[in-house]
Parts: structure tokens; sequence; C-alpha cells
């Protein structure tokens, strides 16, 4: 069967649902009439579509209803639901949309859930005005259900911040009739609570949380509310008792033991805090879920001081012999080890969560990219095996392709990456870093032409390709290709990331290109300044995942915030003969040694040290 694309499937749709509606129209019905059946008949197409999850049929349909019938009421607020899901900013189609949907609601108050939608409507508008009277309506129509009292309480609260100073007695009078209806409960008790400290009305609070405790005292979420507004009262004992009491009453409250962890850190308790984070990692009656929250807040904590690194592999491979089939912990686990600078134990970690799940794409690209940080050589094939496995994932491809690139294999980067089938990445700028890396592989393989028409489709891509740009620029300005575009480009490249010490130095080498000697060497300086030594003591917190964001990946030359310390070779080797040009020829010299330190085997390097003078490829 051939292929058919989705739009042309809803245009037959559309036609077919159209000749239909024809069919039904009586030889009799006069124009008006068939154009109500008509629109009947799509409309019940439309809410079809919408249920087996054909949505662009669903708004075709819709909106071909309401051209035939605006004036059926149901037509006319689906097909406003719709405008104001899609043209949000419109403020005269939000305008109309609203007005239809507010006549329908007035023509159907009896009807609940036309209500309950335009209350979510209007606040979602901020017509606080109207959700007040929607839930007025729906209280006074369905006197028996909770909701609409409930929603109108918090309605009324919402109004009082906006300036309606009457609604704060009417929400306490509400909470008040419905405890009288219903009777004390903790759900009503913490709303009052809640409306009280609007106020700050501290009377008001203390005797709600007095109700609490006296009725509801071992309820172990009642207790920790009570805890938590202990704790908003700045009242330390009192928060931490029953934060204590919470955790006693259950076990397995992981909320409240997350609840006492903060009270502790926040109070510089850290020994109570190691204490009780520790048993509930260590309890069996919490759950995995709760224990990840728990651990990934506790390794943040202490992730950078390396003599508690022992304490957290230990509760790590406790969690690990407790949850054996949780892929998660494994997952988190390599976070905080790629996090502390063990990118190949990370690695492992993540071999153990794809054992545990392969048909996690997440997991696949975690271990495929702490194969990637620890230089692994099983990097290539994971790779690949994952792009089998997901084949609409580019990151595969790329990781394999940034190895091959590093291998000097650079006819099987691009093999590689030609592979990607970048139609179904819906992502314009995850392409345009995919050409950029293809216009890097093709200027290292020395094809000029293709390598400059990589890059500008990767420009036009993304307009703000700082990395396309500061490649295109270097890869022009080493060929004394169109240096005035290359200044552009480099240009453009600064502007959009004016700290990038590689997109500095790219312009202070085109400048030099250019014999404006000057500007270059402050373009250096500004190069070399930003090589300051860096503080290293501290680890930076891991995320909470255990997994880098997967959707940049990291392509050679890439922006990056890890600044490599010295500067490389190309700096320095710039930075000297710009220094030599200026004038400055012992600082030159300078630059040079530094530089034929790193690459003593660069003979053009050699040459400048031992003469003390410039020499040019």
């Amino acid at each position: 069967m051939p292929n058919i694309s989705n739009k042309i499937l809803s245009l037959i749709a559309f036609a077919v649902a159209a000749s239909m509606a024809a069919a039904f129209a009586a030889p009799g019905d006069n124009e008006a009439e068939r154009a109500r059946k008509k629109a009947d008949y799509l409309f019940l197409e439309g809410q079809n579509a919408y249920n087996t999850d054909r949505i662009d049929d669903f708004i075709l349909l819709t909106r071909r209803a309401f051209e035939l019938d605006s004036n059926n009421i149901d037509i006319a607020a689906e097909w406003s639901a719709i405008e104001l899901a899609r043209n949000g900013g419109d403020s005269a189609t939000v305008a109309r949309a609203y007005s239809r949907l507010w006549r329908q609601f007035e023509q159907q108050p009896d009807n609940y859930i036309t209500g309950i939608t335009m209350a979510n409507i209007a606040a979602r508008l901020g017509r606080t005005a109207d959700v007040v009277r929607v839930w007025e309506t729906l209280r006074d129509r369905y006197p028996a259900k909770a909701e609409p009292a409930e929603e109108l309480a918090n309605a009324y609260l919402r109004a009082y911040l906006r300036g309606d100073t009457a609604a704060y007695s009417k929400a306490i009078s509400l909470f008040s009739t419905l405890e009288d209806s219903r009777g004390k409960s903790v759900e009503l008790s913490s709303q009052k609570i809640r409306a009280f400290f609007l106020r700050s009305d501290t009377a008001g609070i203390l005797s709600e949380v007095d109700t609490l405790v006296t009725r509801f005292g071992n309820d172990p979420y009642a207790m920790l509310f009570v805890g938590s507004t202990y704790d908003a009262l700045s009242d330390s004992a009192n928060t931490e008792k029953y934060f204590l009491r919470s955790c006693r009453l259950d076990s397995a409250n992981g909320a409240a033991y997350m609840a006492l962890g903060n009270f502790y850190t926040n109070h510089g308790n850290d020994a109570a805090y190691r204490e009780h984070m520790g048993h509930a990692l260590r309890s069996p009656d919490i759950d995995v879920a709760d224990k990840l929250d728990i651990i990934y807040h506790f390794a943040n904590k202490y992730i950078g001081v390396e003599a508690d690194r022992p304490m957290l592999a230990a509760l790590f491979a406790d969690l690990e012999q407790m949850h054996p089939g949780e892929g998660d912990i494994h997952s988190l686990y390599a976070g905080y080890l790629d996090a502390i600078g063990q990118p190949r134990l990370a690695a492992d970690q993540m071999e153990y969560a794809v054992a545990l799940n392969g048909q996690s794409e997440e997991y696949w690209v975690g271990w495929v990219r702490y194969l990637a940080a620890a230089d692994s050589s099983a990097l290539i094939p994971r790779a690949l095996e994952g792009a089998r496995r997901f084949p609409k994932n580019y990151l595969f491809p790329i990781f394999a392709a940034q190895k091959y690139f590093a291998s000097d294999s650079i006819d099987r980067a691009i093999a590689v990456l030609d592979s990607v089938d970048t139609s179904v990445v819906n992502n314009p700028d995850a392409v345009s870093s995919v050409m950029a890396f293809k216009g890097d592989l093709y200027a290292a393989a020395g094809d000029t032409a293709k390598a400059l028409a990589l890059y500008d489709d990767a420009i036009l891509l993304n307009p703000d390709n700082s990395m396309a740009m500061n490649n295109a620029a270097y890869f022009m300005a080493e060929r004394d290709i169109d240096l005035t575009r290359a200044e552009t480009l480099s240009s453009k490249a600064v502007k959009l990331d004016p700290e990038n010490p590689t997109y500095l130095d790219t312009y202070a080498w085109i400048l030099f290109k250019k014999k404006d000697y000057s500007l270059a060497k402050q373009y250096i300086d500004m190069t070399l300044r930003l090589y300051a030594p860096q503080d290293t003591a501290s680890c930076p917190a891991f995320q909470r995942g255990g997994l880098p964001d997967s959707t940049s990946p990291q392509l050679p030359d890439s922006d990056s915030s890890q600044l490599p310390e010295p500067p490389g070779f190309d700096i320095l080797d710039h930075a000297g003969d710009i220094y030599f040009m200026n004038g400055d020829r012992d600082q030159a010299v300078e630059f040079w040694r530094r530089a034929e330190a790193i690459e003593p085997e660069n003979e053009l390097i050699r040459k400048k040290v031992q003469n003390s003078t410039i020499f040019f490829k």
C-alpha cells in the first residue's frame, strides 16, 4: 500500500465526511437547514476523530462545522476552546472565543461539565470574577456535591488577593459551612490554615493546628502538615516535634523524612540529618521512588566532600542490594559518579541499568554518554547498537562519529553521520548542530566546498548557532578564504557568547590574518584572561535523572563551560604570532615555548622557538 501523509489522510477524511453530510440533507430542505444538518454531522465526526486521537481531523472538521453553523452553541464552544488553545496570544481571538464559551455556560447552567470547563478557562485567563460566578452557579445547582463549594471558597480567596476585601470573609464562612455539613477533616483544616496565612492571622492558624492535633493526632500526613505549618511560623521546636511524630506514625512516609531532612539542613544540624536520612534510605518500608528523592538530595549535599564519598558509595550499594531490580538506582548512582569525575565507573552503572531494562532509550543514551566521557573503546559498538535500537535518536550516530573523528577515521565519521535521517528529528537546532559537525568533518577531510556548504546549512537552520559560525570562520581564516565574511561570522559568534575563549581566539586570529595586529592583540588578551585559575575544589551537583541533558550533544569545538587549563596549543601559538607582530618578541617566544611544551613534535613551533622569530605555514 503506498505511503499517504497524515495531511492527505485528513483531507480524505474531511471530504468523506462532507459527502456523507450532504447525503443526509433531504430534497426539500432549504439552504440554511442543509447547512445546519451538515454542521451537526461534521461536528459529530470531529468528536469521533478526537476520541480516536486524530487531532488534525478533529480541528479541521470542527472548524468547518463552525463555519457552517456558528449559532450552534455546542459547535461554537468547541471551536472556541480550540481557538483559545491555538491562538492564546491574539487578544481579539481570545475575546471572541471567550464570549462564545460564556454564552454556552449561561444557556446551559445545569451542565456540570460545561461549568467546570468554563471555570478552568476563566481561571487560566485570570478572570477571577467569572470563576466565582461559575462556581456560585454550580454550588447552587449541585448542593450535594463537595467540589463546587470547595472550589468556590478558593475562588473567593483568589478574588481577595486581587483586591476584593469582602471575598475573604465569604471564603472563611463557606469553609465553616462545609465543616458543619461534613464534619472536621484534615483537608478542610489545611485549606483554612492556608487562608489564615493570607491575612497573617496567627491566632486562626494556631487554633486550626490545635484542631488537627486533637482530632487527627494519629494521622501521619496531618502531623506532617502541622510540622510544615509550624515551620512556616518559624517555630523550630514544634516543627521538629511533629515531623518526628509523622515519621514514627508511618515508617514508610518518605515525604516526612524528606521534610525532616530539609529541616535539619536549614538549621545546620548535620549529625541529625545524616542519622535520619541514613535510616530512611536503609528502611525496608519506604518505597524506591521516595528513596531516590532522598539519596539525590543527600548525595548533592555531600558531593563536594571527598571524605564522605565512601559513605555515599556504601549507601548506593545498600540501595542496590535492597532493590536489585531497580535500574533507576544504577542510573542515579551513575550521575553521581560522573559528577565526581569517574565516568568509567558511571558507564559500568549504566550498563547494569541497561541490563535491567534494555528498552529504555534514556538508559542507552546515558550509557553511551559516559562511555564517551571515559574515552572507552566500547563506545563505538555501543553507540551503533543504540542507533540500531533507536533509529530516530540522532545522538547515537553523533557519539560514534565523535569517536571516529578523535581516532582520525574521518571517512567513517562522515559515513556514520550520513546515516542520520534528519527528517525524523523534530528539532531544527539539533539538525543544525549535526550539520555543523558534518562541516567540521569535511573541513578536516579537506573538502572546502562541502564544508562551507554544510556550515551555511547549519546557520540557515539556526541563525544563533554560534559554534557553526565560529568553526566556519576559523576554517576560512586558516585557508585565507573570504576573510571579510569570516570576520562577520566570527563577530556574530562572539556577540552571542562573549566569554567563550575559543570564539575570541578565532576573532583575534582573523584580525591577525587581516593584518590588524593591534586589535588582534586586544582580543587575544581577552582570550588569555579567561584562563585564570579555576576553583576546582567543589563538585557540581548531578542531575535528578542521573543522566546529562540528552538534547545537546557536546560536539567537537562546541561551546563548553569547562575551560581547559592552561590554554591549548593553538591559542598559545596564535598569541605568540600576534605578540611578535606587535613588537613584543620576548613575550612571543614565551608563548611559543609554552605551545612547544604541549606539542614538542611540531616542527613549525620548534622553528619559532629556536629562531625567536615568526614562521608561516
